[in-house]
């Protein structure tokens, strides 16, 4: 279901908020009320919910004889991204830089040898990482614009 938040009311008894407790921890009590007539007992881990009053939430009503509780209750006001990370789209390439710079040395400290049976040398990067710096500083103005 979906509704806009009207109340959100602490359920106290004797003056006490009510709670309710297991192994993950205590839960505080409150009646809620949706601008559509809905209404029941939800639980929050905090004294203080997040919840805004006249934000729209999605929620499941489940009626268990003269209780109504309501769970599932999400803020659809709120867009929750995966943990705030987000894929930056010129890291492949310099991943593919780096790998590429790494088999150029691997290859020189090999010693392996040309077709024309001589060793693979610094003097054989120079075109490498000549590329490839090029690539990295275009690469790195990019991401920086």
């Amino acid at each position: 279901m979906e509704s806009k938040l009207k109340t959100i009311t602490p359920i106290v008894q004797e003056g006490v908020h009510q709670t309710w407790s297991n192994d993950n921890g205590t839960y505080y009590k409150f009646t809620i009320e949706f601008e559509n007539g809905d209404k029941g007992n939800c639980m929050s881990t905090k004294q203080q919910p997040s919840w805004k009053i006249g934000n729209e939430f999605e929620y499941e009503k489940v009626v268990n004889g003269e209780y109504t509780n309501i769970k599932g209750l999400k803020d659809k006001a709120q867009n929750f991204s995966k943990g705030g990370y987000k894929e930056d789209p010129l890291r492949q390439q310099y991943i593919i830089a780096q790998s590429s710079m790494k088999l150029g040395v691997d290859i020189i400290q090999m010693g392996l040898e040309k077709e024309d049976g001589t060793m693979y040398g610094m003097k054989d990067l120079e075109p490498l990482t000549d590329g490839l710096m090029g690539m990295v500083n275009k690469l790195a103005k990019k991401h920086n614009q």
